[in-house]
């Protein structure tokens, strides 16, 4: 099988798979494709559609911010794999998105939608991180 490497402007080829795969009933119900945030590793994109939104990633044979550096192609399988475990987990299984779909052969990996969080990058220049926040952190750890 050929794999298909998608992009953020091919409408066409994600919603086709998307409906091939029976995660929609037709590319009509794709409102959006947006990036979904900064992603360095692999392509990531927000999917909204009539029914709700989801997120679609795909890993490469590259990092996907810097095409000049190889990495581990099949690496959203490793990620799903991570995602079957801890769904085991009640504390954890909470504070993580489910997975709606896995391809091994295509290296996609769709998601559950969370919404728009922040990844906390700024504490690295010098965001204080709230009580609350804190405390959710830990809990999750």
């Amino acid at each position: 099988m050929t794999k298909t490497i998608f992009n953020l402007n091919d409408k066409l080829s994600i919603g086709n798979y998307l409906v091939q795969n029976k995660i929609i009933q037709s590319i009509a119900q794709i409102r959006k494709i947006e990036k979904a945030g900064d992603g360095n590793m692999n392509f990531a994109v927000r999917i909204k559609t009539t029914g709700g939104s989801f997120i679609l990633k795909q890993s490469r044979p590259y990092v996907e911010k810097y095409p000049q550096i190889p990495a581990p192609e099949h690496r959203v399988s490793m990620e799903s794999r991570f995602y079957r475990l801890v769904s085991r987990s009640p504390g954890i299984v909470n504070h993580m998105p489910r997975i709606v779909h896995s391809d091994s052969d295509q290296d996609v990996l769709i998601l559950q939608d969370l919404g728009e969080l922040s990844s906390f990058e700024q504490i690295y220049s010098g965001y204080k991180m709230t009580r609350k926040e804190v405390d959710q952190l830990i809990d999750w750890l």
